[in-house]
């Protein structure tokens, strides 16, 4: 349980490659409260994290990361990512959206990904739907469908988050 993990970090304790692949597990587990987690994560901010321990986390996560499919012509490209909800609560700037619209406006290829901020009117999801972007697809219908990062992608219509807009 990631309790008992936060109890051995509140002792010093440096997390196993084992116990940070459950870390993982549990943290992206949406059954598991979210004070459960910022618990663990508090505890192993104060701790400190290991050098050990932060590649486990790089490794247990990249292996639950799902690969966008991209023919070899994008792939091979240059592609942008930018990540960015918009959702800070303050009324701030949205940045990561404004980002990608602009060098999409220079001809270079954008993934922008974030969750929906709350509101969602700040979000960069929003100005994705506003250019007929999908996006909202769970990640298995994602893996099945041609990822559209073709050039002329304002013209044509989408079928992932991952576009060019």
């Amino acid at each position: 349980m990631l309790e008992a993990l936060s109890k051995q970090l509140a002792l010093g304790s440096a997390l196993s490659d084992e116990q940070v692949v459950f870390a993982v597990g549990q943290l992206i587990d949406e059954q598991i409260s979210a004070e459960t987690k910022a618990d663990f994560l508090a505890a192993l901010a104060r701790k400190g994290e290991t050098v050990a321990e932060i590649a486990a986390f790089a490794r247990a996560l990249r292996a639950k990361s799902l690969p966008p499919p991209l023919d070899a012509r994008t792939r091979s490209g240059e592609i942008l990512d930018v990540c960015g909800t918009g959702g800070d609560r303050l009324g701030t700037f949205n940045i990561s959206t404004t980002v990608a619209l602009v060098v999409a406006a220079a001809d270079v290829t954008v993934a922008k990904h974030g969750n929906r901020a709350r509101p969602p009117v700040r979000s960069g999801t929003i100005t994705s739907l506003f250019f007929s972007r999908r996006t909202t697809i769970p990640p298995s219908s994602t893996l099945r469908r041609r990822a559209n990062f073709a050039p002329n992608a304002a013209n044509e219509p989408s079928s992932t988050s991952s576009a060019r807009s």
